[in-house]
């Protein structure tokens, strides 16, 4: 965020005549007065904007801040408001941290965020930590070093957290548009989950049209199998709507076998 700030000032003075001896100073007239003070205004309003905005790179270090210290003080409550809820990853990603938790106590010090890269409304990154780690049951102290990978992404005006990864994992792809599934758990399954979940139809297709990638006849087979499970348990209003999304990709992506399936229910 710049510091930077600078006044600027008008002033016109007449040049000596050089038949006279002495130089007049020239007032400025109302008009231009005027202009040259709404110029000053429009210059330092966006400065103060800038001022009041954090940027993202700060927002981003401040949810690795809350994040780890949620995670230090098993703060669940937190950490659960610290994702996005959309991320495939929410739910097993907390039953990780209570597990972990549950049997064992951490402190982290020394937290250093880097690589972080930016692109619209995502974002990675990489914590770097040392961390002790007690046993509860045994209250042996063991001491660590930690280095894991974030993607993140912006929802409104806040950053979440989408995914949570082994420095071994590459999730440098998450930036790409409709990549969010590329960097996730049992990809096909998840996507399933998030279009049976749209609230409304323009939802879904939102979210078929920002991930072409996951157009494939995998995807229709889990729809299918989503489908007969959700009449199985009687839940024939979501067994249908499952069915006209996969009538609806069959029929762009022209998959006759699709399509009958779809048909046949």
């Amino acid at each position: 965020m710049s510091k930077a700030s600078g006044k600027r000032f008008i002033s016109l003075v007449a040049k000596s005549n050089p038949q006279t001896e002495s130089a007049r100073t020239v007032k400025a007239p109302r008009k231009l007065t005027s202009l040259s003070t709404t110029i000053l205004i429009l210059c330092l309003f966006p400065f103060a904007l800038a001022q009041n905005e954090p940027s993202d790179e700060a927002s981003l270090l401040a949810l690795v801040k809350s994040y780890y210290a949620a995670y230090s003080q098993k703060d669940l409550g937190t950490l659960v408001r610290l994702w996005s809820q959309r991320s495939p990853d929410l739910t097993s990603s907390i039953a990780e941290a209570l597990n972990s938790l549950d049997a064992e106590a951490y402190t982290f010090s020394n937290v250093v965020v880097s690589r972080v890269r930016v692109a619209g409304n995502k974002a990675i990154l990489q914590v770097a930590s040392n961390v002790t780690i007690t046993h509860k049951k045994t209250d042996t102290t063991r001491e660590e070093k930690s280095t894991r990978n974030f993607a993140l992404i912006k929802e409104g005006s806040q950053w979440k957290v989408w995914r949570d990864a082994p420095a071994s994992e590459d999730i440098a792809v998450f930036l790409e548009k409709g990549s969010e599934w590329k960097v996730s758990r049992d990809t096909i399954e998840q996507f399933v989950d998030v279009l049976v979940a749209a609230r409304t139809e323009d939802d879904r297709n939102k979210q078929l049209a920002d991930n072409k990638q996951m157009m494939t006849p995998e995807l229709r087979g889990a729809l299918i199998r989503r489908a007969a499970t959700e009449q199985a348990g009687g839940r024939y209003q979501t067994s249908l709507t499952i069915l006209q999304i996969v009538l609806t990709l069959s029929e762009r992506a022209a998959d006759r076998e699709g399509i009958a399936a779809a048909h046949q229910g």
